[in-house]
């Protein structure tokens, strides 16, 4: 899918308030959070796992609640953010947070991150994206952006300096003293194959031990081009 096709999919997604993977059941709309910390499964009670034949046959009889609408991004939000990172957000990012939401899309029960202002209870605590990025940017490359929080000190994240959004994962798990070195790895896509993936329910968490792909994920070198 091109950006345009992804962003146009992601804000019809939005319309529609079927923009998590996790999608309560019309009797719990008071599960907007999904259930945090927790991987949506088939014929859970209470919801549905998007894209699934039983979402979409609830879908058809009514039986799926619809996410509430979330607020687009404050212009002044994103600036302050784009500053911290000295480059613009990839595009297509930037026009989904003025023009769709401010983030809470995405994968799982929860979604990416937004800007300040962003009004989701997320896990970690983390209030936004600035958040996260001062609390992690210290020692790492100044324009990655922590775009979305797996569990288990997971992340994935987007390479700003580029205007495609070059997707990376960082996996400190069997690292003694966690550095770009040894726990940032460069993923095999763009930002915008990374939501056409999620899109697709073809996105989940990335497991860098058990990868068998050559060339999938390349160790993060110092010069921050990948090896």
């Amino acid at each position: 899918m091109h950006q345009d096709e992804v962003f146009e999919a992601i804000r019809a997604t939005v319309a529609a308030g079927e923009y998590l993977d996790w999608l309560p059941a019309a009797k719990a709309q008071g599960l907007r959070g999904g259930l945090a910390g927790t991987e949506p499964v088939r014929n859970a009670p209470g919801g549905y796992l998007r894209g699934t034949p039983e979402h979409l046959q609830a879908r058809a009889t009514g039986l799926v609640a619809r996410l509430p609408s979330p607020p687009v991004a404050l212009p002044e939000a994103v600036l302050e953010l784009e500053e911290a990172l000295g480059c613009l957000l990839p595009p297509l990012l930037r026009r989904l947070f003025l023009e769709v939401a401010n983030g809470g899309f995405g994968p799982r029960g929860r979604g990416i991150l937004g800007v300040r202002g962003y009004e989701l209870t997320y896990i970690g605590d983390w209030t936004d994206l600035l958040h996260v990025y001062r609390a992690f940017s210290p020692g790492r490359p100044r324009e990655m952006l922590w775009l979305f929080d797996w569990g288990c000190a997971i992340w994935s994240l987007v390479d700003c300096s580029h205007p495609e959004g070059q997707m990376w994962v960082w996996d400190p798990n069997g690292a003694a003293d966690p550095s770009p070195s040894n726990s940032l790895f460069r993923q095999a896509m763009t930002l915008t194959d990374w939501l056409a993936a999620w899109l697709h329910g073809q996105l989940d968490l990335p497991r860098i031990a058990e990868d068998e792909i050559p060339g999938q994920l390349t160790l993060f070198d110092q010069t921050g081009t990948g090896q």
